[in-house]
């Protein structure tokens, strides 16, 4: 299975503005589970001094001295810890436990209602758990981004005059556990595909976010973008 397999990303060519906003699409198409996901994690949501204790226990728990580096790097530039812990927990099983957040539809039903942000109904060459797990990811991504959303676009870009670009501590965190996820479910991992994959990602989520600010975002129920 390939990187291709994702909506409206190709790592043969450079992400065309046509592609991204077919993405952006279909984030807007999603906005509805997304909606009922922050209902759903409101009854647990837990404050950021929690949030924060619980990385910090990851951190010096975890045997993987590469990660706890990205990390630590994210929350030195002030990356919010509920993002962080959303990106870690593709590959990290204790998180989802910690944070009681399952990145798989409780039954068959749920899985065939989704509506998928990342993929279409013509893909097949990714086993439909492993779509699941990332397409969640994914709104789950979305909906952690929303909880702070100027601290994490502060954080998120370097800005300097008329331009402004992903902080690589970001960057490098995110692609990391992509890597991680495809490799454990042997799939490519291409070194460009994944940086690519990630900028398209990242790239996505926080424009998300800024055009929520503008429009009140799906606090009050209308398009994320």
């Amino acid at each position: 299975m390939s990187l291709d397999s994702f909506s409206g990303f190709s790592s043969a060519e450079p992400m065309s503005e046509a592609a991204f906003e077919a993405f952006k699409e279909r984030m807007r198409a999603a906005a509805a589970q997304i909606a009922a996901l922050r209902k759903q994690q409101a009854k647990q949501k837990k404050q950021e001094d929690q949030l924060v204790k619980i990385l910090l226990q990851f951190i010096q728990s975890s045997t993987n001295t590469q990660l706890v580096l990205l990390i630590s790097r994210c929350l030195e530039i002030n990356i919010p810890a509920n993002f962080i812990l959303a990106i870690i927990q593709i590959i990290s099983p204790e998180i989802g436990k910690m944070l009681n957040s399952n990145l798989l539809p409780e039954s068959k039903k749920d899985a065939s209602n989704q509506d998928m942000i990342l993929f279409n109904e013509f893909d097949a060459a990714m086993p439909l758990r492993i779509r699941l797990i990332l397409d969640n990811w994914l709104k789950n991504l979305l909906l952690q981004a929303e909880e702070y959303p100027t601290r994490l676009l502060k954080a998120a870009y370097i800005v300097n005059e008329d331009t402004k670009t992903i902080h690589p501590h970001l960057s490098q965190l995110t692609a990391y556990v992509i890597k991680a996820f495809l490799t454990e479910h042997k799939s490519d991992k291409n070194a460009n595909d994944i940086e690519k994959f990630t900028e398209f990602i990242i790239k996505g989520i926080l424009d998300g976010v800024s055009d929520g600010d503008r429009t009140h975002g799906l606090r009050n129920h209308n398009p994320m973008l």
